[in-house]
């Protein structure tokens, strides 16, 4: 394992699940590609980071656009399995009225089923 690999992997992105050795194994892959593969593998790359870019502006956007319902985003965000993203989706499809529904409707706008 070279240093620059073992640099390089330790720049990576902490939700990666590869761990430092499987990354230095592919960093050492990397050395073999052809300009091409490279260059191809630069633009995946980039494409990704625009679209991580993009997905957070529209999550900044959306969360604007509810920003006056955020109560019942935060009531609905309270059932079991639902989150901020899933309560402000609901909201955006049926309308701030969704956090007027019981525990055991809600499941039926999202097309869940509640056990028991």
């Amino acid at each position: 394992m070279k240093p620059t690999q073992r640099a390089l992997a330790a720049l990576a992105d902490q939700r990666l699940r590869a761990t430092p050795a499987q990354l230095c194994d592919a960093l050492g892959a990397c050395a073999e590609l052809s300009p091409v593969y490279r260059r191809l593998l630069k633009m995946a790359l980039e494409e990704l980071r625009l679209i991580d870019e993009q997905i957070g502006e529209l999550d900044k956007e959306m969360a604007s656009l509810l920003s006056q319902h955020q109560d019942a985003v935060e009531r609905l965000a309270e059932v079991p399995g639902l989150g901020v993203d899933s309560a402000q989706q609901i909201i955006a499809e049926v309308g701030p009225t969704s956090a007027t529904f019981s525990l055991r409707e809600v499941p039926l706008l999202v097309g869940r089923c509640l056990p028991g």
